[in-house]
């Protein structure tokens, strides 16, 4: 009986020891979303030492939403594995684009000032001697091709790519079905042309058979150089 009262006795205390005791309070922060022009866009509290998921912004016709930064020039991108552990600013990034009516294409502004092909203004249209990518647009240099930049464009008869391109994405040229000639730039130190083929410098990686490409047998023989056959490389060739 005594020994039910002292356990008893023993559990009012430990309650009333946990009811007096103060629930430890979460220190906060405040994290800021600077938008596109420069203003706040919104606020919020975190607990200090927690991690966020930043807002997805919408892009417009002339800005791509490319992510959030600590620093205005946006040169490095927020990593949301970061712990926020005081008050935070986060700048949105930007990269503008760019529409060239002279040749039919869309660039893309990078984070290091250069420019990439996005795609063109109408899949439509086409010239006798086709498109030429320009090494530079507005005083930027253009430096990449995105991932299928020129797919859908049927009547694409020829491309001629510029000295300064130093990637060219997959399926760059995904349907042109009638792309008969590919041409590269003297001086381009990442791309070549082999027996009308488009290589890599080294000749390890096929970029791009031109699907309309006449090749007199109908067979292609692959050269014992290549290690590597890229994405669409031989879709539609005939």
């Amino acid at each position: 009986m005594k020994q039910g009262k002292f356990i008893l006795i023993l559990f009012v205390i430990v309650m009333l020891l946990s009811a007096c005791t103060p629930t430890p309070t979460i220190e906060k922060v405040k994290v800021t979303f600077i938008g596109l022009d420069g203003s706040e866009i919104s606020n919020k509290e975190v607990g200090k030492g927690t991690t966020i998921t930043p807002p997805t912004l919408e892009s417009t016709e002339e800005y791509l939403f490319h992510g959030w930064s600590l620093n205005k020039d946006g040169k490095e991108l927020f990593d949301s594995s970061t712990p926020i552990t005081s008050d935070t600013t986060l700048y949105s990034v930007w990269l503008k684009i760019y529409k060239d009516t002279e040749n039919n294409l869309v660039y893309q502004e990078n984070i290091d000032g250069s420019l990439t092909v996005r795609g063109v203004l109408n899949p439509l249209v086409s010239h006798p001697w086709g498109c030429r990518i320009p090494d530079e647009y507005e005083g930027k240099t253009i430096k990449t091709i995105e991932d299928g930049a020129f797919s859908g464009c049927y009547f694409l008869l020829g491309i001629e790519i510029p000295s300064t391109i130093t990637h060219i994405g997959e399926c760059v040229f995904d349907s042109c079905s009638y792309l008969s000639s590919i041409i590269v730039a003297e001086g381009n130190k990442n791309y070549k042309i082999v027996d009308g083929v488009l290589f890599s410098i080294d000749e390890t990686s096929i970029i791009q058979y031109p699907p309309y490409k006449q090749s007199g047998t109908g067979n292609y023989e692959i050269p014992d150089t290549v290690t590597t056959i890229c994405s669409g490389a031989f879709f539609n060739s005939r």
